[in-house]
């Protein structure tokens, strides 16, 4: 707090200058001229899969990459990252004890969850004792969300494990 007409304190940050190499990732598909020309939808079909291959290799890399050239350092394979184990604990309260921990130990406010779709179907169909959805409604779509973070589903984390982060704050990828 500063008195009016006070002197306000300045504020300091430090950092450490890192370094990383620049890896790629990349793929092709065999096809010739002949092939594109004879079939105007094959180009089409053949971006869009090269593009889904291509987005799933790159969460792989995010995720689980070692860090030994060419692969990227992955976030589950960093060093000195906070874990919670889940135990006998339900997905969504250990998924709130990794909020937690991140928030009360790391010092940040989780942006996001990266959950396999077998972990993530197992949250959204558990229910009551009566039956009712604990998610909503099955009629209702919208942005899928745990504890109010949004859950990024896809089979390149690895099924048992998710991922809570800060990543707004704390990662940044370059393209």
């Amino acid at each position: 707090a500063v008195a009016e007409g006070g002197s306000i304190p300045e504020a300091a940050l430090a950092y450490t200058q890192q370094s990383s190499l620049v890896e790629k990732i990349a793929t092709w598909l065999p096809v010739t001229l002949e092939q594109l020309e004879d079939v105007p939808s094959l180009r089409g079909l053949i971006d869009y899969r090269l593009s889904y291959m291509l987005q799933l290799k790159e969460e792989d890399q995010l995720l689980a990459g070692n860090g030994t050239a060419p692969n990227l350092q992955g976030f589950l394979t960093k060093t000195g990252i906070l874990t919670q184990a889940r135990g006998t604990d339900s997905i969504q309260d250990c998924m709130y004890k990794a909020i937690s921990l991140i928030r009360n130990s790391g010092f940040a406010e989780p942006s996001a969850v990266v959950m396999h779709p077998a972990d993530w179907q197992a949250v959204r169909l558990a229910t009551t004792t009566t039956g009712e959805y604990l998610f909503g409604v099955t009629t209702e779509a919208g942005v899928e969300r745990i504890w109010g973070k949004p859950v990024v589903i896809t089979p390149a984390q690895t099924q048992g494990v998710a991922l809570v982060g800060d990543f707004a704050m704390y990662s940044h990828i370059s393209r």
